[in-house]
């Protein structure tokens, strides 16, 4: 059973043909029961990530119609990187971890007093199973 996304490309302004490429992979995720079987991952997290991907293969030339030209690794890293991105915005509206930007334009994470107080009283374990990122204030990211 797919879940019901709403406006999980809001916010976000690529070229139209890397929308519909973003758009594609999100879609048939859904319709796989992704989000179901991996609740942790946030949809406009995904959208983005393969979206970034597409506007690079765009910028190269490469033709976007096509969501099947992206190979199984490339596929299999940005889903592990938006599992993790996921994960650390949960974190973060949770007021556990903060994040800053370096010289570089990079976001860095680093645990606030309460992550930290909270990393003292618990396993990070306990931390992540109590409220995951399928939670409704992850979702509004």
């Amino acid at each position: 059973m797919s879940i019901d996304l709403k406006n999980y490309d809001d916010g976000y302004n690529y070229p139209d043909c890397v929308s519909r490429y973003g758009k594609k992979i999100v879609e048939v995720l859904n319709t796989a029961n992704f989000f179901n079987e991996e609740p942790d991952v946030i949809p406009s997290i995904l959208y983005k990530n393969f979206c970034d991907d597409g506007l690079k293969k765009w910028i190269d030339g490469d033709d976007m119609e096509s969501p099947s030209d992206i190979s199984e690794n490339d596929f299999e890293k940005i889903l592990s990187v938006s599992m993790a991105e996921s994960v650390l915005i949960d974190l973060k509206v949770r007021g556990l971890v903060d994040s800053i930007e370096d010289e570089n334009g990079v976001e860095m994470f680093f645990l606030t007093k309460l992550g930290r107080e909270s990393c003292k009283n618990s396993s990070i374990m306990d931390l992540l199973d109590s409220e995951d990122a399928s939670s409704e204030t992850a979702k509004t990211y």
